[in-house]
């Protein structure tokens, strides 16, 4: 039994309400689970941040989800600010296993006073992007307004190129500065967080696609697209979703592994 704790951060649709977001990320990893042949029961208790809703007990989780929303990282609601305390006191401090997507990689960063989260000067994105992963390109989905261009000294880049727009596409956090060199060096030993820039879940079977072509739509109200844009990347969306859903897997697949969440290969 494999037992998280969902800490949603938007109750609008279309990324929200709060358990509309669980659903995707449990479709995800039971999908993942189902390609590594395991056989594990997920159960996820839904915690609605915005509302300053936390568990009691951050110990009975094995692991912690924060996902996306429409807010920024380094917004001054009160809510983020006693989000940012939350993940380090019980994060950080507690090592807890945690999954990081979009809002949830912005705020993790921006909760250390060395990480830093801002709105590029080329804007918004939204659709599928490729980036390296392991050895491999892989292609997931994105919708973003922010981007992370600092960590701290305890966490690691492991996709991401200084010349681009989101220099930080995925990252591992580790106990210390020590760790984290010691890893990106040797491989040993491993992280109690990683982080997407990209969105895994929107591979998800019957909600993550809507989802994201929800978010264009939203985006497109907010001018972030043309008419003609927002077109293009729905288009391209439709027409890749097998590949994105097949690197998807493979990404939550092995960051599941990372995080103790599933066993290791034999």
């Amino acid at each position: 039994v494999l037992k998280l704790a969902l800490l949603g951060c938007e109750c609008k649709p279309p990324y929200g309400p709060i358990d509309h977001t669980a659903r995707m990320f449990l479709e995800m990893l039971v999908e993942s689970a189902k390609s590594a042949k395991l056989a594990i029961k997920i159960l996820m208790d839904i915690y609605n941040v915005v509302e300053y809703a936390y568990p009691k007990n951050w110990d009975e989780y094995n692991g912690v989800i924060v996902p996306g929303s429409f807010s920024a990282a380094y917004d001054s609601d009160p809510w983020i600010d006693e989000l940012k305390a939350k993940l380090q006191e019980h994060v950080v401090k507690g090592e807890l296993p945690t999954l990081g997507v979009c809002f949830g990689h912005q705020v993790l960063a921006h909760s250390f006073e060395t990480g830093t989260t801002i709105h590029p000067q080329n804007g918004p994105w939204a659709g599928r992007v490729s980036m390296p992963f392991q050895t491999d390109l892989v292609d997931l989905y994105v919708s973003h307004g922010d981007v992370v261009v600092q960590l701290p000294d305890s966490a690691v880049c492991l996709s991401g190129d200084d010349d681009s727009s989101v220099p930080i596409q995925i990252a591992a956090y580790f106990p210390s500065a020590d760790k984290a060199a010691e890893w990106k060096s040797t491989h040993r030993g491993k992280p109690f967080a990683v982080t997407f820039q990209a969105h895994p879940e929107y591979a998800s079977s019957s909600l993550g696609v809507s989802t994201l072509n929800g978010c264009i739509d939203a985006m497109f109200e907010r001018g972030a697209f043309d008419e003609a844009t927002c077109e293009e990347i729905r288009r391209d969306a439709e027409k890749t979703l097998a590949q994105v859903k097949k690197d998807s897997i493979r990404v939550m697949v092995t960051t599941c592994r990372y995080l103790g969440w599933f066993p290791d290969e034999e």
